[in-house]
């Protein structure tokens, strides 16, 4: 390969692969350019090919090859400049671009406004605003005033040949116009992705310099271009498609720095505050009109002219505008004059269209007379307008008083009569693939389809549709959107059930009453203020009854009709929106409809059911004992179900809706579990690299899990799901599936772990996963927790297997100063300190001191303690430091101290008793002045003897705030592991809460260990009083230590040494 770059070398390689055929050249020419492009000189003579049109007016090559070989030099010139135009390191040598050439490329590059082949152009663009990103303003500030006098210059001449009657001769300026607003447009969308305030401001201040100019250049453009006085001649005239392009190319222009402008957010429009944004926008609704019929008589007349198409995106471009004006955050446009006429308008294409049956497009088959697009932008641009006026609508518009009202109810039957109807092809896609409809329902964008975009419509015209009387409207004579909808609700009922029109129309309602579910809730609208309530049934619970009268008989419905199939989806989605309107008398109905539904042959049915299930199991009315009944059979379906699914997300919801019902049931599912625990492996095995459906089965285990597992004990099932346990967090850590599955992989062992009664082997055996992934910030604070809890189940173990690989992965995450992750591992190496010492295992003891020692994790420990650390933190480090103390048999504290801590034993004192008056936690405090007391006993050094002043500081203030029973323990203390609640319970409570009172293995094990614990049955005072009587008498006032002691005691204030001498002995009379 050649490494050498010379500018007539690229020519050859670049002509092969234009004639290239197959993919070994390419991917052999593609080898060589890769090594070019790191040399200074390929860029400009990439973009000397890219823009040498007249280079082979001899035919030297083929055309075609010729052109294809510039389009493929500028591709490779956008594609690469951004990434070299910065000096950058490539294989250890800089690559670098001179300012000269940058400033030659810059020029050369402009000679795209003349470019012959559009897709040269195109290219071209992009490749001058990636450019101008980095260097508009500051070493390319010509760019923008060239473009501008293109634009003015071309734009003027093709106005002359439209006054002297040549534009058939204009191609030449309308070519730059073309080119001229097309890489300004990328130039703006550069722009606009600059996120930070520079960019903002400088996308301001181009609208201020730059509207006044060019909004005159399209209007007056738009006039030229779209001036005829027959059709047909107007569409055979040269370089008329041409000039519409570049229409609309200046719209897009003029629509970015329209949004660029301030005023956009202006709530007020006068004369004496010029809104540069409102001056563009007041020109467009008349030249929206222009353009819509005149491509309403294309469509008439000239179906197949080739300016249809460009006709048909300028028309669309309008509405993208005026969406972009009302929608932009902070946007006041809904307020501006003449705003409302827009909507206006808008509404009149949505109401024309639905007239016109035949003319409403579907996604899959676009109208001629409305494109789908065109259609979606008119309801959601009507959504956004609606939902930010609210309840201030224009006065004198059609949207206010009689009027208003009149267009509402006007509105419902529009949008319920066809817009939220089933379409044919709706009905194909389904009939194709039940499953896959169902899922598109699902996730089907408001923004971008007709049937969600006019659901929400009706959403927004509920919820600001009140009638005050203010508006001089009747409420008794014209009903609310959400009135009309109910009683359109109630005539439903009596609409044949077999045919496949009345089944259509029918589930078009009911999705309008759903959809308007808040609005048909009496108790929600009496809330609202100086509204008169609303007409209908005098019953405050209609949605309920309707429930229990309509949509539970109506989905047990034997209907002939194969299309009553429609309205089993529909109530089964119904009962999912009117959920918390489902009341007790109607449960088991809808508990055996649900059921009944989960059987349906019919793939979209039975996803409706499954959500539908899930959300009624989510509610606070849900009662566990009422379904069990049926949870067998719901059981059974569901897993019957997820068999025959394909689309994962259609398994992701049967997943998700097993795991709201196992964990609302509770132990009642045991019975189950084995059945549900089969079904997992194969739900993990289904082919699913971006991990859609696997955090759904996560949850499902985990629920399973919690709710079996403390029912079961040394029980084969118990061992069947630790196994799957084991598997899936295996699975989930790895690298490949860590960054979208690692951390619910760790909850689900957490989970395992709190939930289990006993340890199996697998489960023991999945700890060596633990220690490599403690390093990292995200899992260490799980696995923190994990480790606890395998240490309070199995302590000995886990040190003798694991003791030694944990340690020092909690050694290099608590000697890291810059760690954000230290709380859970202390917790964790304290619970095992506790549940060690509460075996009282003094070998066991000794071997986790050793490790302590051998793994530097004590000298982890007792630097944070020394060190000027935060106080939160070096309290929680100093108090697994006392725990340590209190726990290890003497003298292996004392030793670990002289070995690992600077200063020895003595040095720890101070930093202990400082540390207390960080402790909020009595019992934290308690556990400090047990660890003094206990350093004292073991100890024979002096200067640890001569820091009992110190210590008798912290003692003296413990025994002074805590009044201990004689077994060591203390209202106080139990308090703060238990909080009583703030006020007294009626009997009533306790038994509403019960159910919520934690009772898990976990809660049981660290009930047991609390007992043992010293802090609540090691009496402070007597402690303290046998170890000074000891300390005393082991050390008299000649020897070394004794002196230390007796010296430290003598120095103290008498009126502290009085105090805590009264507290000793009173401790003993």
């Amino acid at each position: 390969m050649d490494t050498h770059f010379s500018a007539p070398a690229l020519r050859d390689p670049l002509a092969a692969a234009a004639r290239a055929a197959d993919a070994a050249t390419l991917q052999r020419v593609d080898a060589q350019l890769d090594v070019w492009e790191t040399q200074s000189a390929y860029w400009e003579a990439l973009l000397a090919v890219a823009l040498d049109a007249l280079g082979n007016t001899r035919g030297e090559v083929p055309f075609d090859t010729y052109v294809n070989a510039r389009r493929l030099a500028m591709i490779r010139f956008k594609n690469g400049i951004s990434k070299y135009w910065r000096a950058r390191i490539v294989n250890r040598v800089a690559v670098t671009i001179s300012r000269e050439a940058k400033a030659r490329i810059r020029t050369r590059l402009l000679d795209v406004l003349h470019e012959p082949d559009r897709a040269v152009a195109v290219q071209a663009a992009v490749a001058i605003a990636r450019i101008a990103r980095l260097d508009y303003p500051g070493e390319w500030p010509e760019l923008v005033p060239t473009l501008q006098d293109a634009l003015v210059q071309a734009a003027a001449a093709v106005h002359a040949a439209a006054e002297s009657r040549t534009l058939a001769h204009s191609a030449a300026p309308t070519l730059t116009l073309l080119h001229a607003a097309d890489v300004l447009r990328q130039c703006l969308k550069e722009f606009e992705s600059v996120r930070v305030l520079a960019g903002k401001m400088r996308m301001t201040e181009m609208a201020r310099g730059l509207l006044p100019v060019l909004q005159p250049v399209y209007e007056q453009l738009f006039q030229d271009t779209f001036s005829h006085d027959v059709a047909a001649a107007w569409i055979s005239a040269p370089g008329t498609a041409e000039r519409v392009r570049a229409s609309h190319l200046l719209l897009k222009v003029l629509h970015r720095l329209s949004l660029a402008d301030t005023g956009v957010v202006a709530a007020r429009v006068d004369a004496s505050r010029p809104n540069l944004a409102y001056s563009f926008f007041l020109c467009t609704p008349p030249q929206l009109g222009a353009t819509a019929a005149l491509r309403d008589e294309l469509v008439r007349t000239h179906m197949n002219a080739p300016v249809l198409a460009p006709l048909t995106k300028h028309m669309v471009a309008f509405a993208k505008f005026h969406l972009a004006l009302v929608a932009k955050l902070h946007s006041n446009v809904a307020t501006w004059p003449g705003w409302a006429d827009v909507a206006s308008w808008y509404w009149g294409v949505v109401r024309s269209t639905a007239a016109a049956a035949d003319s409403v497009p579907t996604r899959d088959a676009d109208s001629p007379l409305c494109p789908y697009r065109w259609l979606v932008l008119a309801l959601v641009l009507l959504r956004t307008t609606f939902a930010a006026w609210k309840r201030n609508r224009p006065a004198d518009s059609a949207f206010v008083g009689v009027p208003g009202a009149h267009f509402e109810l006007e509105a419902v039957d529009v949008l319920v009569g066809t817009y939220l109807r089933l379409t044919p092809a709706d009905l194909a896609r389904w009939e194709a693939s039940p499953e896959e409809f169902a899922m598109d329902e699902v996730q089907a964008d408001p923004d971008l389809d007709v049937r969600p975009a006019a659901e929400r419509l009706l959403m927004v015209l509920s919820q600001w549709s009140l009638r005050s009387g203010k508006d001089g409207v009747d409420p008794y004579a014209l009903p609310t959107v959400a009135e009309l909808v109910w009683v359109r609700f109630e005539q439903a009922a009596s609409l044949p059930t077999d045919t496949l029109d009345a089944v259509l129309a029918r589930d078009a309602v009911y999705t309008a009453a759903g959809r308007c579910r808040d609005q048909l809730d009496p108790e929600i609208m009496d809330n609202e203020p100086g509204i008169v309530p609303e007409r209908g049934p005098d019953s405050v619970d209609r949605l309920g009854i309707a429930v229990h009268t309509r949509l539970v008989p109506e989905g047990n419905f034997a209907a002939v009709c194969p299309a009553w199939v429609v309205m089993r989806r529909r109530i089964a989605w119904l009962l999912w929106e009117w959920s918390e309107f489902v009341r007790d008398e109607a449960r088991p109905g809808a508990y055996a409809l649900l059921v009944r539904l989960l059987s349906d042959p019919d793939a979209a049915v039975q996803l409706a059911a499954t959500r539908t299930l899930a959300a009624l199991a989510d509610t606070l009315d849900f009662d566990a004992d009422g379904f069990t009944p049926f949870l067998g059979d719901a059981l059974a379906a569901l897993i019957r179900l997820v068999d025959k699914l394909d689309e994962l997300d259609s398994i992701r919801t049967v997943a998700s809706t097993l795991s709201v019902v196992i964990e609302r049931v509770g132990p009642r599912i045991v019975p189950y579990a084995a059945r549900l625990a089969d079904m997992i492996p194969s739900l993990w095995a289904v082919d699913d690299p971006q991990a859609r459906t696997r955090p759904s089965i996560l949850e499902f285990l985990d629920k399973l899990v919690a709710s079996t597992a403390p029912s079961l004990s040394d029980n084969a099932l118990l061992g069947h799901m630790h196994a799957l346990v084991a598997h899936i967090v295996r699975e989930s850590v790895a690298p490949a599936l860590a960054p979208l599955l690692g951390i619910d992989g760790l909850m689900l062992w957490l989970h395992t772990m709190q939930a289990s009664h006993s340890m199996t082997p697998v489960l023991f055996a999945l700890l060596d996963v633990a220690p490599p992934l403690f390093s990292q910030p995200d899992y260490c604070s799980t696995l923190g927790h994990i480790w606890e809890e395998y240490v309070v189940m199995a302590p000995r173990d886990a040190l003798e297997h694991y003791g030694s690989a944990m340690c020092s992965a909690l050694a290099e995450v608590l000697g890291d100063p810059e760690s954000p992750v230290v709380l859970a591992p202390l917790y964790a190496l304290e619970a095992h300190v506790r549940a060690l010492a509460a075996l009282h295992d003094t070998d066991a003891l000794r071997v986790l001191a050793e490790l302590l020692h051998t793994t530097r994790l004590t000298a982890a420990l007792f630097a944070t303690v020394q060190r000027e650390e935060s106080a939160a933190i070096a309290a929680q480090f100093a108090y697994v430091v006392s725990r340590l103390a209190f726990a290890l048999p003497a003298p292996l504290f004392v030793e670990l101290a002289r070995a690992d801590a600077p200063g020895g034993p003595a040095a720890l004192i101070p930093p202990l008793a400082k540390r207390v008056e960080n402790m909020a936690s009595l019992r934290k405090r308690k556990m400090v002045a047990l660890a003094l007391a206990a350093l004292l006993r073991s100890s024979h050094d002096p200067a640890v003897l001569a820091a009992v002043p110190t210590m008798v500081g912290v003692w003296t203030d413990m025994l002074g705030e805590v009044v201990e029973n004689d077994d060591g323990s203390s209202v106080l203390y139990e308090r703060e592991e238990s909080p009583d609640p703030t006020f007294d319970e009626p009997d009533e409570w306790g038994d509403l809460f019960a159910p919520l009172e934690d009772q898990s293995p976990m809660v049981e094990r660290n009930t047991q260990l609390r007992a043992s614990d010293p802090i609540t049955n090691v009496p402070l005072r007597a402690y303290l009083a046998d170890t000074l009587n000891g300390v005393m008498a082991a050390h008299g006032p000649h020897t070394p230590a004794g002196a230390a002691l007796h010296s430290a005691i003598a120095g103290m204030d008498p009126l502290v040494l009085d105090v805590f001498q009264r507290d000793l002995q009173a401790t003993q009379k």
